[in-house]
């Protein structure tokens, strides 16, 4: 299986033939399911970093978009201090942290950051399909339906 059938989940020659509003609710559903995927294994990473009761946790947040749509995002934690924690902070506390565990925090954070980035783009592309088959368009600058902005429209289906 290769990236496209994998991405996609339809295999290359499929992919030339998308057509319809079937074929795209099928494609927003599996993105949708993508999605669901990378969410549960957020909160297994959110978990396991919890279990280990270090002073620097991973924690998952929700937000909801205005398109409906719900953001579910990582961010480093470090206990007593209510803000978000970019890494090179938590990196500042690894002296109370001991030194095994500091390789297995740094592949948290690349974990983390890959999980939020496949969260983004499979919610971003089921968004934008769901707008399409909604409304017949495309938005380029998010995912509600169109408007214009900057003088430009919103890109139109062919019909």
């Amino acid at each position: 299986m290769n990236v496209t059938e994998y991405v996609a989940g339809l295999r290359e020659s499929e992919l030339r033939q998308l057509s319809g509003r079937a074929a795209f609710r099928h494609l927003m559903h599996h993105h949708q399911h993508i999605v669901a995927l990378t969410v549960s294994e957020m909160r297994l990473l959110a978990q396991e970093t919890t279990a280990v009761n270090l002073l620097v946790t991973l924690k998952l947040s929700s937000e909801r978009l205005q398109s409906g749509a719900t953001r579910q995002r990582l961010y480093w934690h470090i206990r007593g201090d209510a803000r978000i924690a970019p890494f090179e902070r938590v990196r500042s506390h690894f002296l109370k942290v001991p030194a095994p565990l500091h390789p297995y925090l740094e592949q948290c954070h690349i974990r983390a950051q890959e999980l939020n980035a496949i969260e983004a783009i499979f919610r971003y592309a089921a968004c934008q399909i769901e707008t399409y088959l909604n409304h017949g368009t495309v938005k380029l600058g998010g995912c509600l339906p169109a408007r214009r902005r900057n003088g430009r429209q919103a890109v139109a289906a062919k019909q």
